[in-house]
């Protein structure tokens, strides 16, 4: 069975951390803009957006290790590929935005967001996180490397030739 590379996992989570941070940044300031600095109009008191931009960025970065780990971890009992990074990214998506969105929502975090916003906001980041894990899972490699079939050998598998 293939191991998992740490390096890789943090090389792979870092080029996907940039691709996120970029299609981030691009949806936030050229997509939603307009919507996001309506709805936080009320709650502007002065704090530091360039803390905050710096914090989001390394956040993401470590979303982007965290998406290619799990992909690495998938890839164990899945194939590798392109399905199973899809699966790896609908997964950190679950758990890292739409779960953190419902709990925030859910306990009046920000009561004034439309539904509209939160479901667009929701739409682009379940895009950003499958595209980001792709990115990731592409660049990822075993630290020992086996042909395709995930490391499955006619031994294995208790297959006799």
């Amino acid at each position: 069975m293939d191991k998992i590379s740490w390096r890789n996992v943090v090389s792979g989570g870092l080029l996907a951390g940039f691709v996120a941070n970029l299609l981030q940044f691009t949806a936030n300031n050229l997509y939603l803009r307009a919507e996001w600095i309506a709805v936080g109009a009320p709650w502007n008191r002065g704090t530091n957006p360039t803390f905050s931009h710096v914090a989001l960025a390394v956040m993401t970065f470590a979303g982007g290790i965290l998406a290619v780990f799990m992909y690495a971890m998938m890839r164990l009992w899945l194939r590798p590929g392109p399905r199973t990074a899809a699966i790896a990214g609908l997964t950190f998506w679950v758990s890292a935005w739409l779960y953190a969105v419902l709990i925030w929502t859910l306990s009046g975090g920000l009561p004034t967001v439309p539904m509209k916003l939160w479901a667009t906001h929701l739409g682009t980041y379940l895009v950003v996180a499958i595209v980001q894990t792709e990115v990731g899972a592409w660049m990822y490699k075993p630290s020992n490397s086996t042909p395709s079939g995930a490391g499955f050998t006619a031994q294995s598998t208790g297959v006799t030739a």
